[in-house]
C-alpha cells in the first residue's frame, strides 16, 4: 500500500467538534479535451481545537459524496 493510500485509510478520532468540507474547481486536459475537475478536502477540528485533514478526493456528484460520507463513517467519524 502506498504511503498516500495508507494515510487516506488511517483511523480517525471518534468525535470532531467541527467538520469542514470544501472544494477547489479547476480545468485539466483529459483525453485531448479540457474538462472541469474538483478536489475535495475534509478538515476536522477535535474537542481540544486541533485540526486534522480527514481526507482528499477528486470526483463529483451526490452519489460520490455518499461514498465519502460512508468512508469517513467506516473510519470511525461520527456524523450527527
Amino acid at each position: 500500500m502506498s504511503l498516500a493510500a495508507e494515510w487516506q485509510s488511517r483511523s480517525l478520532s471518534a468525535v470532531y467538534a467541527i467538520v469542514f468540507f470544501d472544494a477547489i474547481h479547476y480545468h485539466v486536459r483529459q483525453e485531448g479535451k479540457v474538462v472541469n475537475k474538483a478536489a475535495y478536502t475534509c478538515l476536522g477540528v477535535d474537542l481540544k481545537g486541533r485540526k486534522d485533514v480527514l481526507g482528499l478526493w477528486v470526483g463529483e456528484g451526490a452519489h460520490y459524496w455518499l461514498g465519502i460520507m460512508n468512508e469517513l463513517k467506516n473510519r470511525v467519524l461520527k456524523i450527527f
